[in-house]
């Protein structure tokens, strides 16, 4: 009881005490807002690698079907549907 009654007579420990818990709790730059911005943080950092992963994959992609005439041909067949002008096109879905 006697060092409680101290922390509230001693006007400088209640300040810093005080300004501890402001800048801790309160303040623009708090301990709350930067763990929220860590795990912001490290969100955006999965995405990066996701969207890096993805965008490899694209471009090897990409290179394969430029390169590969038989490729270019499966890939517009199946995707836009294209034919030879001897051929008839029939569509199943299941």
């Amino acid at each position: 009881m006697k060092t409680f009654r101290f922390i509230i007579k001693n006007k400088y420990l209640l300040i810093t005490g005080l300004m501890l818990i402001w800048v801790g709790v309160f303040d623009r730059y708090s301990i709350v807002t930067r763990i929220h911005d860590e795990v912001e943080l490290r969100g955006l950092k999965q995405q990066e690698d996701y969207y890096t992963k993805m965008i490899a994959q694209v471009k090897k992609n990409r290179d394969e079907l430029v390169s590969n005439q038989q490729t270019l041909e499966k890939f517009a067949r199946e995707r836009y549907f294209m034919k030879k002008d001897n051929e008839d096109v029939f569509i199943v879905e299941k």
